[in-house]
């Protein structure tokens, strides 16, 4: 029974570490994270357990997640699994649902939150995850 409890702990504990959101800062992703590498003025690859994370930054905060699954501490890249690509989907949600509304027959998928505020598309080709901000209503006074 303890080793049930262990094992159900270290299962959480590699799914909190797991985590990037859209919306965090970067101060506080390189704080849970590391300094990653910056690729571009507003691009930072942090690498997290198992997958590559590119996170895009717009006005300090994350717009945009895109996760790629890695062999170890080296260049090589396995396909993305659907359990893990769940889980992903589970640790952005934050246990909101969400709602699959493409799925194409090689694989391509394409999900919207449930509140509308976020998406998620999987492109097996590119063996990538892209989690991207749903745009902000302007306002009609406009």
């Amino acid at each position: 029974m303890q080793s049930l409890w262990v094992t159900l702990l270290l299962l959480m504990i590699g799914s909190l570490s797991l985590e990037a959101r859209i919306g965090e800062t970067v101060e506080a992703l390189q704080l849970r994270h590391g300094s990653g590498k910056e690729i571009g003025e507003n691009q930072i690859v942090f690498t997290i357990e198992n997958f590559d994370v590119t996170i895009t930054f717009e006005k300090g905060e994350s717009i945009r997640e895109i996760y790629t699954t890695r062999i170890g501490n080296n260049d090589e890249f396995h396909p993305m699994s659907e359990k893990e690509v769940q889980q992903l989907l589970k640790i952005q949600g934050e246990g909101k649902s969400w709602q699959k509304i493409e799925e194409e027959p090689d694989g391509r998928s394409l999900w919207l939150m449930a509140e509308g505020t976020l998406y998620a598309r999987f492109l097996p080709k590119f063996n990538t995850l892209t989690f991207t901000a749903a745009l902000k209503a302007v306002p009609k006074n406009r």
